[in-house]
């Protein structure tokens, strides 16, 4: 990524903490440079927690995500759906699209298509889909269309069949230790 040119990257995830954990020091990296990053969760991945509820640790997350965000330097959305039950369908990819056609972003860095998770797996169709319907003019929405230039899959242990990294990010000290906060 240039460093003269400012970018914006836009991080989707099944769950809140994902692309955090995954994406998160790439993305301190390049906050702190001057670039611009978003969280987008399509769901607070509320259903994980062995002792509390639902909607208890769907709170939890939420404000995990929020404060994960302000020290890594982004920003953070939600979508309104539910842990393991993240749909594959237009209604969703066009949710996606019209972020992306919001935030503009120039890189997208999101789950590998193979994954023993299925939130994860819907997510990666449900990106390239809406990267895809993003750039469309002729797919009219209230928002011009916009075209983010790569996409990237992040590492994760529940996403390693077939998956052969190719990008690698050397991370300074300071975004180190912002995405260990």
């Amino acid at each position: 990524m240039s460093e003269q040119q400012k970018h914006h990257i836009l991080a989707i995830s099944a769950h809140a903490g994902d692309q955090e954990l995954t994406a998160g020091a790439t993305i301190a990296k390049y906050t702190q440079a001057g670039h611009k990053a978003t969280f987008l969760h399509l769901s607070p991945g509320e259903k994980g927690h062995p002792r509390l509820s639902p909607d208890d640790y769907a709170k939890q997350k939420i404000e995990e995500s929020y404060k994960a965000a302000e020290i890594l330097g982004a920003d953070v959305r939600y979508l309104q759906y539910k842990d393991a039950e993240i749909p594959v369908n237009d209604q969703i990819k066009y949710e996606v699209a019209d972020v992306i056609r919001e935030v503009k972003p120039d890189i997208i860095i999101t789950h590998w298509k193979h994954s023993i998770h299925k939130d994860h797996a819907n997510t990666h169709a449900i990106v390239e889909d809406a990267h895809f319907y993003a750039a469309l003019k002729t797919i009219e929405r209230d928002l011009p269309s916009h075209y983010a230039n790569k996409i990237y899959f992040s590492e994760n242990w529940e996403d390693m069949h077939e998956f052969v990294p190719e990008v690698f990010v050397d991370i300074p000290e300071e975004a180190f230790d912002a995405w260990i906060r």
